[in-house]
């Protein structure tokens, strides 16, 4: 049997990972219906510095004190379908989950065009904001993560869909500053994730009084063509919940200026969908429990 050939991770292996992470058709980000309506309504992207993430590796490699970098990202499912665990992971079970889709010009649109950023936390619902940088002080990347696996005395490395590389024995590579918040282990290579990652040099913040209470960081988005962006309920959220959001909905839209609904499509963002997984998935896992 012809032994496989793997590619070697070289000077190219970050660039080619970002060249890919800036062509995927669509970037989906499973949540609930609260968070993703929020974005709509601040028109702001948040991305966190990995302080509650639940991959407790991917966390720490994420960020921490031999870093020099402050790291924030915020993370996407490039696969163009629906996916089941995604729904169970990152939608919630409480019937109250939901998805925003960007696709690939809106999501360019954001990674382009993002001039300055708001360094913060959230306190009781709301963000405050500590300190802005202009594009001179931070980086900003998009770029596709990878997933690592031991066999025999090799390590793995993959994509879900694509190139494998070798990295021979365990090495030092991933412990690279610049590796850090590209690799997970095999076990979540079903997300199929691509981060939008802003770094920071700490030595920027380290003057703020409330710098430990760093969590996030706000991008504003109210430029893009909402067109380009989907929202779609989760498949278990409850008819009731559907029709609450859309009273509301209507309620806030008869307080709206007639000229203001007169605007041409250009920044209007599309209504809910429903999944199309709806009705065909089982979400009850207790269903039959005694």
């Amino acid at each position: 049997m012809k032994k496989k050939k793997y590619l070697q991770i070289d000077e190219k292996f970050l660039p080619y990972l970002r060249e890919k992470g800036c062509n995927h058709r669509s970037y989906k980000m499973y949540s609930t219906i609260d968070i993703v309506n929020s974005i709509i309504e601040n028109k702001a992207l948040y991305l966190s510095s990995g302080y509650n993430w639940n991959d407790k590796v991917d966390r720490e490699n994420f960020n921490n004190d031999k870093l020099t970098m402050l790291n924030f990202g915020r993370c996407f499912s490039y696969s163009t379908s629906e996916s089941v665990a995604m729904w169970m992971l990152y939608g919630g079970m409480k019937h109250r989950g939901a998805m925003i889709e960007f696709d690939k010009f809106a999501m360019l649109e954001i990674f382009n065009n993002t001039k300055q950023i708001e360094v913060g936390y959230f306190e009781e619902g709301a963000f405050v904001s500590l300190k802005t940088l202009g594009k001179d002080k931070f980086k900003i990347q998009l770029i596709d993560v990878v997933y690592v696996e031991k066999k025999n005395n090799d390590f793995i490395v993959r994509r879900p869909v694509g190139d494998i590389w070798s990295i021979g024995t365990e090495s030092n590579i991933f412990n690279n500053e610049n590796y850090s918040f590209v690799h997970k282990s095999k076990a979540w290579d079903y997300e199929q994730e691509c981060r939008l990652i802003v770094s920071i040099e700490k030595k920027k913040l380290k003057d703020l009084a409330d710098y430990k209470k760093i969590q996030m960081i706000k991008i504003d988005i109210q430029g893009i063509d909402w067109i380009h962006v989907q929202r779609i309920y989760a498949p278990n959220v409850l008819s009731e919940e559907k029709e609450k959001l859309k009273s509301n909905e209507f309620k806030e839209s008869i307080l709206t200026d007639e000229v203001e609904r007169k605007k041409p499509a250009y920044g209007q963002i599309k209504e809910f969908e429903d999944s199309i997984l709806t009705g065909e998935v089982e979400w009850d896992l207790c269903l039959n429990c005694k």
